[in-house]
């Protein structure tokens, strides 16, 4: 079996990205789905699907919180909860949101890779984005998700080191790429 290029492995990595993709899509959605029926549920006497999308009052620190808690629905099992803010909505929403355009730039890049013209643009393009984004999903968890302070280096290294990683093997892989692009382009204007 081939690595790239048409009926090759990574067309089945690209099918196995895809799904993943749409799991991430599928929780976005039900996740701001769920948080606004949860604070309909908050903010009204009536009370919409109360079993999987239920609110109340806790005590946190001595204050009393307004909190919610999404659930799958026609199982028991907890898919999102806590207290009512928008650090936590926006949380919720830029995770989702970022993981699932995440997988997106990788089913793109698997795409191209599983064509029968390997090097292009396209490619070249979507990897472009991934290295960016990247990045900045590795601040965002860092700095957003991790609650970590500028002054603590131990924390920010261990936080993005993963990203990094990431970043630096997708890197070669654009410098691969792109030389292999030059190369077809080059050899294209010599016939």
């Amino acid at each position: 079996m081939k690595i790239i290029g048409k009926n090759s492995l990574a067309r089945y990595i690209n099918w196995g990205i895809t799904f993943i993709f749409f799991l991430f899509v599928i929780h976005l959605i039900y996740f701001l789905l769920g948080y606004t029926i949860c604070y309909y549920n908050n903010t009204s006497d009536s009370k919409l699907m109360a079993s999987t999308f239920s609110t109340g009052i806790k005590l946190y620190t001595g204050i009393q919180e307004n909190t919610f808690s999404i659930k799958y629905p026609f199982i028991d099992l907890n898919f999102f909860s806590g207290v009512f803010s928008s650090r936590l909505f926006f949380e919720g929403l830029i995770g989702f949101a970022g993981f699932a355009f995440y997988f997106y730039c990788l089913k793109k890049i698997f795409g191209a890779l599983s064509s029968e013209n390997i090097f292009s643009l396209n490619l070249l393009k979507w990897t472009r984005l991934f290295l960016g984004f990247n990045i900045i999903l590795g601040l965002i968890y860092t700095f957003f998700f991790g609650e970590v302070k500028l002054n603590e280096v131990t924390k920010i290294i261990s936080h993005l080191i993963p990203f990094l990683f990431v970043f630096f093997i997708t890197l070669f892989a654009y410098a691969f790429f792109k030389k292999g692009y030059d190369l077809q382009s080059e050899n294209e204007l010599t016939i």
